[in-house]
């Protein structure tokens, strides 16, 4: 069980108390707690200065990502952004911070702000202390969501927990029980940087691409979506680099411009979907819980515009970067692919048929970290001949690690997690039932002629197996290995599988005195 106090502005606590003892679902009370805060967060900066509420808490926000080494970018080509440059990876409370301020600077671009007040540092811990109340308060109204969804019998595990609510003498008391899922383990990993199995860093190009380069594999997904939405994939890398190298050349982290801040040979449709602005969003159309339910995000759309002007900060113009080459890398876009559908039908069947192809690649990557390990390993393909045994279907990796008589069967998930608490559920569905399932059956085909199995990728890596003993003294153990962060990593009971990130594929590996735990930061 796990406690978190939310503690309320005075002129708040006693509407909270109040609403609260009159409501019995948890739902409903998160939603009228949520709805009290929002009112009160949004009548508390209208008489600040909107330009210095941005200001701060954009920076709040970049303390949480990562930074590029403005040096080593503007020495890079024209694409280049991200192979030469350098990152610091953030602590998590400044993870925590920055993703509740990137909640309220989107809801401070929204606001209608005529003030001409400049926040002090306390009125702006204030306004912090209310934005992660709210960031909190949202996720837990999913998982509220969900348990309720249970509990009348829609929905079947997993459950991802439960939620209760109480007033306090400083606001509200909230306790969460984990289900199958442990929210807060989540919470940890899902802020995670972006690791370089994610991202192909060729499709970025470099200074000797001449306009108009498309990498390849891209180039059905540009033309679809200059059909579609009116620019090319070029396009969108061009503005969001010539974004970024505003900030490089002058030197500066955070700028302000009265007009258009890029020439007219930047593609327009290019420059609008890149903006989040109050022409095309309003305070209603916020979706802080839902990834990609939301018509635009500051992650992906780094270009703030309110009030006629329009900013800039450039580590997240460069978080931009990096997760829009992650979804071109994957076949993904930041919207509802059902929405994506409807709205943009052939961009929608590019990004599909990317997504197919993606995997080879991503397996390839895998391979390659593996590679490091010095361990045998090979792919075996569906209906190949091991010993006694025909292979009922592929196996992605069959690793063998002799010093501790282990073959290790891991299946690759090229796939990434959204944050909001359906999706998660979803894709824990997915993971416990056919994934889980079709893993499992690996497992007991390689256990019924283990011997079989380490000679076979012992002989394709050109090694001996030397003496391999008896079958007895060999374990058989299975591991999803997957792009990103999953929530398979915060299942709260024992599993047939463990899982892990790309990147850190090497701990599957490690004695047992040096075993990490798999999926800690």
């Amino acid at each position: 069980m796990s406690s978190f106090s939310i503690t309320m502005p005075p002129q708040v606590r006693d509407r909270v108390s109040s609403s609260v003892a009159s409501i019995d679902s948890p739902v409903g009370q998160l939603a009228v707690v949520i709805d009290i805060l929002q009112k009160h967060f949004d009548k508390r900066v209208e008489k600040f200065r909107r330009e210095h509420l941005i200001r701060e808490l954009g920076f709040v926000v970049t303390k949480g990502l990562p930074s590029a080494d403005q040096q080593a970018i503007a020495r890079a080509g024209r694409r280049n952004l991200v192979i030469d440059s350098s990152t610091r990876s953030a602590q998590f409370r400044d993870i925590q911070a920055s993703r509740a301020a990137r909640g309220i600077l989107e809801r401070v671009v929204l606001t209608p702000i005529t003030g001409a007040s400049v926040p002090s540092p306390s009125q702006l811990r204030e306004l912090m202390r209310i934005g992660e109340s709210l960031t909190t308060l949202e996720t837990l109204r999913s998982i509220a969501e969900l348990a309720e969804r249970a509990e009348q019998g829609s929905t079947t595990a997993p459950h991802l927990g439960h939620v209760t609510i109480a007033a306090d003498r400083t606001g509200l008391r909230i306790a969460y029980e984990a289900g199958d899922f442990d929210l807060q383990r989540w919470l940890l990993l899902v802020e995670r940087p972006i690791s370089r199995g994610e991202i192909d860093l060729s499709l970025l190009g470099d200074l000797d691409q001449p306009a108009g380069w498309v990498a390849p594999g891209l180039e059905a997904i540009s033309q679809a979506a200059a059909q579609d939405l009116g620019f090319s994939i070029d396009e969108l890398l061009d503005t969001l680099t010539v974004l970024l190298r505003h900030c490089l050349d002058r030197r500066y982290e955070f700028l302000g411009f009265d007009g258009l801040p890029v020439g007219p040979t930047i593609s327009r449709a290019a420059v609008d979907y890149l903006t989040f602005s109050d022409d095309d969003m309003s305070i209603e159309s916020l979706r802080p819980s839902h990834t990609r339910h939301q018509h635009k995000r500051v992650w992906t759309s780094p270009l703030l515009k309110t009030g006629g002007r329009y900013y800039i900060f450039r580590d997240v113009v460069f978080e931009a970067v990096l997760r829009w080459a992650r979804y071109l890398t994957q076949g993904d876009w930041p919207v509802p692919r059902n929405t994506l559908r409807e709205t943009a039908p052939r961009l929608h069947r590019a990004l599909e048929d990317r997504s197919r192809e993606s995997g080879p690649l991503f397996e390839r990557y895998v391979g390659s970290r593996l590679d490091e390990t010095g361990l045998p390993w090979a792919s075996l393909k569906n209906g190949a001949r091991v010993g006694s045994v025909k292979l009922s279907r592929e196996i992605d990796s069959v690793v063998i690690d002799a010093a501790q008589r282990k073959i290790h069967v891991l299946e690759f998930k090229n796939m990434s997690s959204d944050q909001n608490a359906k999706s998660l559920q979803n894709e824990l569905k997915k993971f416990l039932g056919e994934y889980a399932d079709k893993l499992d059956r690996s497992v007991r085909e390689v256990e019924l002629d283990k011997l079989a199995f380490v000679k076979r990728v012992s002989e394709l890596n050109g090694s001996s197996s030397g003496d391999v003993g008896e079958a007895a003294s060999w374990s058989v153990v299975a591991a999803f290995v997957f792009s990103s962060h999953s929530p398979i990593e915060c299942l709260t009971a024992p599993q047939s599988f463990v899982g892990t990130d790309a990147d850190r594929v090497k701990d599957l590996f490690a004695p047992p005195q040096e075993m990490v735990e798999l999926g800690a930061s």
